[in-house]
């Protein structure tokens, strides 16, 4: 019997909830404002607003992470994803993540590390590992990232404490029912990216709540 791949239409069921929930959030957010803004002075009106746009913001950040998904996901099923070879400097890439992932230490660099990417791909990629590290780690936690060079390989090791990922590989028919809040369709995008690289992403638990994504790439 041969294997088939999820369709389009399973993996778009998978996601529908991630799809329609922010947008729900977002118009009831928007129907809070037109209720409340009648009823309020000036300051207390300002303070909700202010509330209300962070709220809404963080729901569109979301929904445009699950749109992205979905169209690498469906271009990725139909073969037609393509990603650029070029070198591509990891510190450069990294800094671009130090001001939103504070909880974050990053590796110091004493020489230029260069490695096979994508100027748009491999960024996205390490930023749907890094916000799904974010998300597992244990509130208040530090996550460590380390880097390894040998002549052929850069190695990345992001070693957190908190929420293991409870996935047994990523491959789609696996990956597709474990989406939830937390671990999104994005992830697997994103191990797709950098295996078209030739690289390789591997999660581990060390100890109890110790866990590490690893992720190679040709340098």
């Amino acid at each position: 019997m041969s294997h088939k791949s999820p369709s389009l239409f399973t993996v778009l069921d998978a996601v529908s909830h991630d799809l329609k929930s922010p947008l729900a959030s977002i118009l009831s957010i928007l129907s809070l404002v037109r209720l409340k803004k009648n009823y309020m002075s000036a300051e207390e009106l300002q303070t909700a607003l202010d509330e209300y746009v962070e709220r809404a913001e963080e729901k569109a950040f979301f929904l445009n992470e699950n749109v992205d998904a979905l169209f690498a996901a469906g271009a990725l099923l139909e073969n037609s994803f393509e990603v650029k070879k070029q070198p591509v400097d990891l510190q450069t890439v990294l800094e671009t993540f130090q001001f939103s992932l504070k909880k974050f230490k990053w590796p110091e660099f004493e020489e230029q590390v260069k490695v096979a990417g994508d100027s748009e791909w491999l960024p996205k990629a390490f930023s749907a590992v890094f916000q799904h590290v974010d998300r597992l780690r244990e509130e208040n936690s530090l996550v460590y990232v380390s880097l390894q060079k040998s002549k052929t390989n850069a190695l990345l090791e992001i070693k957190y404490s908190g929420q293991a990922l409870e996935i047994e590989s990523f491959e789609l028919e696996t990956f597709l029912p474990k989406i939830n809040k937390v671990v999104r369709l994005s992830l697997w995008v994103a191990v797709q990216v950098i295996e078209k690289l030739g690289g390789s992403v591997k999660f581990t638990t060390v100890e109890n709540n110790q866990n590490i994504f690893s992720i190679t790439l040709p340098a």
